[in-house]
């Protein structure tokens, strides 16, 4: 081998192992910082997500006081499609209102949270239908006149 190629070799390693140990000390003092060689800063190497913005609050709206009956399976007659979702849905409510889309959520005084699945014939007497499992339980609650929120 000539001179100038071992100069040339010899400078090359010098070169590698230089970078080498400046390399393991900026990782060092990346460590002592809490960051890494990827990010400058102290923390992760990458942005931690943001977290999406919280769904506005579900806002209640008062369709006032309205006349609710009750219903169950045990009746006879087949007055609601619903009395075939007696396992499935406990809280199923028909409504004489056909505007109201089936699946709304309302609140019912004393009864509690119900889904629209069904409706009641233009010449019902009652605004609203509500389910009872039991048969005792419909009869217990009667014809009532109570507060019914909407959930927008």
């Amino acid at each position: 081998m000539t001179d100038n190629l071992k100069l040339y070799l010899l400078a090359c390693a010098v070169a590698v192992l230089l970078g080498a140990g400046l390399f393991l000390a900026a990782r060092e003092r990346a460590a002592e910082r809490g960051g890494n060689l990827a990010s400058p800063r102290p923390g992760p190497a990458y942005p931690t997500p943001v977290p999406p913005p919280p769904a506005p609050p579900a806002r209640w709206v008062l369709l006032g006081e309205v006349e609710v009956t009750a219903f169950s399976p045990a009746e006879s007659g087949p007055r609601h499609r619903c009395e075939a979702l007696t396992g499935s849905i406990r809280n199923a409510v028909a409504v004489r209102d056909h505007r109201t889309p089936m699946g709304t959520v309302v609140f019912i005084d004393d009864y509690g949270i119900g889904v629209v699945v069904d409706w009641l014939p233009p010449d019902a007497t009652a605004s609203y239908d509500v389910f009872f499992p039991k048969r005792a339980e419909a009869l217990s609650w009667g014809r009532r006149r109570v507060l019914v929120w909407r959930l927008e």
